[in-house]
């Protein structure tokens, strides 16, 4: 990853944020956090497969659409390094920069990591979803 996660000052995961959000549980629901986390890596994962397609084939539109789209999901999650990866991705995107792969290789391997963190939550998501 060329920006190496000693040199970010951001956290992967603000695990606080995440559990801040035991205050949206509904006694006798689903639990939220795990709903929460579930969807984030499902809508992600197609996004980020969506960036690496659109980077193979050149599509800048749908490349900035896709790190816009992961931005603006990273928020909810604290997951704020993924969110300022995504965002200098959709930037770049815009305006054609070199770089762009190296860029999308970053946001697929902190993703991996933030999917890693969050394993934990999923257990009950996972078990209603199959």
């Amino acid at each position: 990853m060329s920006m190496n996660n000693a040199e970010s000052s951001e956290p992967t995961l603000d695990i606080s944020l995440l559990e801040g959000l035991v205050a949206l549980q509904i006694e006798g629901q689903p639990d939220v956090i795990a709903e929460i986390s579930g969807l984030f890596i499902e809508e992600a994962s197609k996004r980020i497969a969506d960036a690496e397609a659109a980077l193979a084939s050149g599509d800048a539109i749908l490349l900035r659409r896709s790190a816009h789209t992961i931005r603006g999901a990273c928020g909810m999650l604290g997951a704020q390094r993924l969110a300022t990866l995504a965002g200098t991705l959709e930037a770049a995107a815009e305006t054609k920069r070199d770089g762009l792969a190296e860029m999308v290789k970053d946001l697929a391997e902190e993703f991996d990591q933030v999917r890693t963190l969050l394993r934990p939550y999923l257990a009950g998501h996972e078990e209603r979803t199959r």
